[in-house]
């Protein structure tokens, strides 16, 4: 029998992935006997993992109801690009950051995914390569940013043209290392997306129905 502190890990990290790609529709319930049931663990540390993802504002806790999927409107969308888009420029104004080495391999390793995802892990990667100079606490809170604007940014490709324009020039302004040249592009990045989030909030409301 696993050991709690393992089950817990494996109940967090499955459930989050998960989350992330959609899996449980916006505003269904999770319960932890039908999740413990299919992973083979106990209720308790299923019930510890749904705690923890509702404080990164990946579940809705309903006091007295249960956990549930959250549902992302626009504005609350365009709230959290917001957020990414200001720790990121944090994040550049820390200091120089030094990441090309990291970023070569960033690009072998994309070659190998498909376009879709391509797009989304490969902006993520980098932007917690920015992050990961400037400390711990802003890689865990942009860590949590990404989460919670994952599903609705798997529509991106339905939804945004030439992401891998975009992707290719993100890559080239930090491989260069020039701050400003970062800002503008995370900027840019992150414009298209406040502008397209009601759409973004639609599609991701549609793929649940």
């Amino acid at each position: 029998m696993r050991k709690r502190p393992e089950s817990f890990a494996i109940a967090l990290e499955t459930l989050r992935a998960e989350l992330r790609a959609g899996v449980y529709p916006a505003g269904s319930r999770l319960t932890s006997a039908a999740i413990a049931e299919r992973l083979h663990l106990s209720p308790t540390p299923i019930r510890e993992a749904l705690s923890r993802l509702a404080g990164d504002g990946l579940l809705d806790d309903r006091r007295g109801q249960g956990y549930f999927a959250v549902q992302l409107g626009a504005s609350a969308l365009e709230h959290l690009f917001a957020l990414q888009r200001d720790l990121l420029i944090i994040a550049c104004s820390h200091g120089p950051t030094r990441v090309s080495g990291a970023l070569e391999r960033l690009a072998t390793g994309l070659g190998q995914r498909p376009p879709p995802e391509r797009f989304l892990l490969g902006s993520e990667h980098l932007f917690h390569l920015l992050t990961a100079s400037a400390g711990h606490a802003l890689s865990d809170h942009l860590r949590r940013l990404q989460d919670q604007l994952a599903p609705a940014r798997r529509m991106e490709p339905l939804v945004l043209p030439e992401l891998e324009a975009e992707l290719a020039g993100l890559l080239h302004a930090a491989k260069a290392e020039d701050a400003d040249e970062l800002k503008i592009a995370i900027e840019a990045f992150h414009r298209r997306r406040i502008d397209s989030a009601a759409h973004l909030a639609r599609l991701q409301e549609a793929s649940t129905i």
